[in-house]
């Protein structure tokens, strides 16, 4: 048997099996290369779709994780934040207003005689009334406020970096706008406002007072009006 050269494994492996018919250990050589670069080949491709597989099912579960938060902080009726999503945040601002003594004003808002719309007009009519009000508030307000459905027919605004001076602007513009909304052709639609800016040195607790009291005297005033304290800073 003649010598097995080496150029004529490389020939073998790369081109031509012509070359293994008076070198049967180079045809072993060609064949346990060229099996070995097939099982190579299957395993990248193995592990591509393992990666692209990967890939989706993280995709999907991020998607679902984030369905899952927006259900899990939004009101359902107004697409509002819920009232757990809001303390979470107002928390947040609290602190970043003590900390940077930047301005942080509250609004709080419901709806004048909600309970005689739902009366006269139905539920449904009274959901709509909720949803539509919703929608406009949201057009008026800035993207890094934050609004949210409190409870039945209140609201709230919290409106970072604000002034009191601003904030009651803002309310008396939402008032308005309410009040000229053309909701299924029923009757003027009103609300009530509070308005207060944050003292650095209370608490959560007592701002969210604050402008509790403050909508209470709206309402105590006559309605479809805007109460707020005066700015002691």
């Amino acid at each position: 048997m003649n010598k097995i050269k080496k150029s004529d494994i490389f020939k073998a492996v790369v081109k031509d099996f012509d070359v293994c018919n008076d070198h049967p250990e180079v045809l072993k050589l060609l064949i346990e290369h060229r099996s070995q670069i097939a099982h190579n080949k299957i395993q990248r491709n193995l592990f591509k779709s393992l990666i692209n597989d990967y890939v989706k099912l993280a995709k999907k579960l991020e998607d679902n994780l984030e369905y899952v938060t927006h259900l899990s902080e939004t009101d359902h009726l107004t697409k509002a934040y819920n009232r757990l999503k809001f303390n979470e945040v107002i928390k947040m601002e609290v602190i970043r207003s003590k900390r940077y003594k930047t301005d942080l004003s509250i609004i709080m808002f419901d709806i004048d005689f909600f309970k005689k719309i739902n009366d006269r007009y139905g539920h449904d009519i009274g959901d709509l009334v909720l949803v539509e009000i919703s929608k406009l508030v949201k057009e008026l307000i800035r993207e890094v406020d934050i609004f949210c459905r409190w409870g039945g027919e209140e609201f709230m605004i919290l409106l970072p970096n604000t002034s009191l001076e601003f904030a009651v602007f803002v309310a008396e513009r939402i008032r308005k706008s309410i009040y000229n909304l053309d909701i299924k052709n029923i009757e003027k639609v009103s609300c009530s406002f509070g308005v207060v800016s944050f003292n650095f040195e209370e608490d959560l607790d007592v701002f969210i007072k604050r402008v509790d009291d403050k909508l209470y005297t709206a309402k105590n005033n006559g309605r479809n009006r805007v109460e707020h304290e005066i700015n002691k800073r």
